[in-house]
């Protein structure tokens, strides 16, 4: 399970459907104020989202990958 601790768009976590720890998938930084609409991608292995950066024209459409947490700009 993928979720948000806030509302507002921060980082993202993600815990098994079976329980146990929670693992961060996604932190804020610099000028990121939130990760927004997340979406698993078919594969599982990716999430696509919108990482906030202050107004609609500076943000950006990305690929967080799974495995690495290398963020993929597209």
């Amino acid at each position: 399970m993928l979720y948000s601790r806030d509302a507002g768009g921060g980082g993202l976590w993600r815990v098994s459907a079976n329980g146990g720890e929670e693992e961060q998938v996604t932190g804020l930084g610099g000028e990121v104020e939130g990760h927004l609409w997340p979406d698993a991608l078919p594969n599982g292995k990716g999430i696509l989202l919108t990482r906030n950066i202050g107004t609609s024209t500076q943000d950006s459409i990305s690929v967080v990958s799974l495995e690495t947490g290398r963020i993929t700009t597209l």
